[in-house]
């Protein structure tokens, strides 16, 4: 096996010491044994090399035992250490959050191929010790064993902590409902992770999966930071999430033929702003679009198309039998949508604004102008006022 090296170690009085808290004196008045075998250790105190115990002969001592020992060991007097002296011992879980309203939400219902579009999730720290005011190894919770578990006299269901070094914990222990924290160290510096009483939820990464492939490299294994895994914790919080954009067509009381694509709201605000144009009593019609794909002059073409359709008295180019759609739009010099045929004869320019139709005796509404318009079906609400 060699002779190992480690940071911890026995004393006479049985208490686990660090190497950095042992000077000369120390080492010359104990005895030192591994707490893994329980083999003797020299207290190495160089210059040169970084402090350590070392076995004394060559052994078959296990690094996993040691690890698995002070992980236990670590936690439990990092914990009581917090409780003595009010200190908070974190752990930091990673929660969904759900919206409020999804369950009816007509936004939702759009995107409701996508299972998790409502969703997000975010990160929340939790003392433990406001919860958990006792700590203890090697703890009986209905047929399980526990390597360490909290319990709460205030009525807190139990924490079981795990150690994994080399096992991870049983899948029934998982599936049997108990709330379990398992911390999994691969190196001795992975104790600082418990010392710190700041544990994450850890998320998996691309690296640790190629790291996972090749288990038996031990090199490669050493390189990966310990980990943090949560079973059984509290679920989804509920929140309000303006995660879409909601754009809106409107037509005006007082002129039909006069238009607004002016508010845009988050989709949570979506009742609220309904709810104010009632109020306001301005409003004839109204359109809310829940598709960011259908840019401002489609919004505005096809709501000016259904609200005619709908029996809108409404006067606009776009309703025209004589409009055409304008090839040379997008140039400097004729950037408008659409061309009147009939500009040589009423003597106008051949691109004008839509609203012209207000005032144009040649206006003439015709399906088949404005037909193309209404093809956009993507979710949409209609509300008249």
């Amino acid at each position: 096996m060699g002779i190992i090296k480690y940071k911890r170690a026995k004393n006479d009085n049985d208490e686990i010491v660090n190497i950095e808290e042992v000077t000369p004196e120390i080492r010359k008045a104990n005895k030192f044994t591994c707490i893994s075998c329980g083999q003797e250790l020299s207290a190495c105190l160089g210059s040169k090399n970084q402090h350590h115990f070392r076995h004394k002969t060559e052994v078959d001592c296990n690094i996993e035992t040691y690890l698995h020992k002070m992980g236990k060991y670590t936690f439990v007097k990092a914990y009581t250490e917090c409780l003595a002296k009010g200190k908070p011992f974190i752990i930091t879980l990673k929660r969904k959050v759900s919206c409020v309203k999804e369950g009816n939400c007509q936004v939702r219902h759009y995107y409701g191929s996508y299972p998790d579009v409502c969703n997000t999730y975010g990160w929340e720290d939790f003392d433990l010790t406001q919860y958990y005011d006792s700590v203890a190894e090697e703890q009986t919770v209905g047929s399980f064993v526990a390597d360490i578990l909290l319990n709460s006299s205030k009525g807190y269901p139990p924490i079981l902590v795990e150690i994994m070094v080399s096992h991870a914990c049983e899948e029934n222990k998982k599936q049997s409902g108990y709330r379990i924290i398992e911390i999994e160290l691969h190196k001795e510096e992975d104790l600082e992770l418990i010392e710190s009483c700041q544990l994450r939820q850890s998320e998996p990464t691309e690296r640790d999966y190629y790291l996972d492939i090749d288990s038996r490299n031990t090199r490669r294994n050493k390189e990966k930071a310990p980990t943090v895994k949560c079973y059984n914790f509290r679920g989804a919080k509920k929140e309000l999430l303006n995660y879409f954009k909601v754009y809106q067509f409107a037509i005006y009381k007082n002129n039909p033929s006069r238009f607004s694509l002016n508010e845009t709201v988050q989709c949570g605000e979506k009742d609220k702003l309904i709810e104010r144009h009632r109020k306001e009593n301005n409003l004839l019609y109204e359109i809310l679009f829940y598709n960011e794909g259908l840019w401002g002059a489609g919004r505005f073409v096809f709501g000016v198309a259904k609200a005619f359709e709908r029996g809108f008295n409404i006067r606009n180019c776009f309703l025209c039998r004589y409009h055409a759609n304008n090839e040379n739009r997008f140039t400097q010099e004729e950037d408008k949508p659409f061309f009147c045929k009939l500009y040589k004869k009423l003597q106008t320019k051949p691109q004008c604004n839509s609203t012209q139709a207000i005032n144009c005796d040649a206006f003439v509404p015709d399906k088949k102008a404005y037909a193309n318009y209404l093809l956009f079906s993507d979710s949409y609400e209609e509300i008249t006022y």
